[in-house]
């Protein structure tokens, strides 16, 4: 009779890991899913601050050659400035792509 009921304890206890396994399992679906939404995400603003980089590159390209003879010395330090601060976003954004892949790839 002992045995019965141990052997019914064990199933009990079976069963309950096994329904813990699965929302394990399932959790970590759901975060794959998340990291994999964030890191496409990522990427998108990546490439729209890319865009957005190469934008006003060829913005501040085309106004240098232009008003090369009008623009002064404090304007070209202002567009120098918005090229540096273009160039630290793109690093961020590039960084947090490569990370999230990283990421990705590890839990994969």
């Amino acid at each position: 009779i002992s045995l019965r009921e141990g052997e019914r304890r064990l199933e009990l206890q079976y069963g309950e890991m096994e329904l813990k396994v699965d929302e394990q399992n399932r959790v970590i679906r759901e975060m794959e899913a998340s990291l994999q939404r964030a890191a496409m995400d990522t990427e998108r603003k990546l490439l729209n601050q890319q865009k957005e980089y190469e934008k006003q590159v060829q913005f501040l390209m085309q106004q240098a050659s232009e008003g090369s003879k009008e623009t002064t010395e404090e304007t070209i330090g202002q567009l120098e400035q918005k090229c540096q601060l273009l160039e630290k976003d793109l690093y961020y954004y590039k960084k947090t792509s490569r990370d999230l892949k990283k990421k990705m790839r590890e839990l994969v």
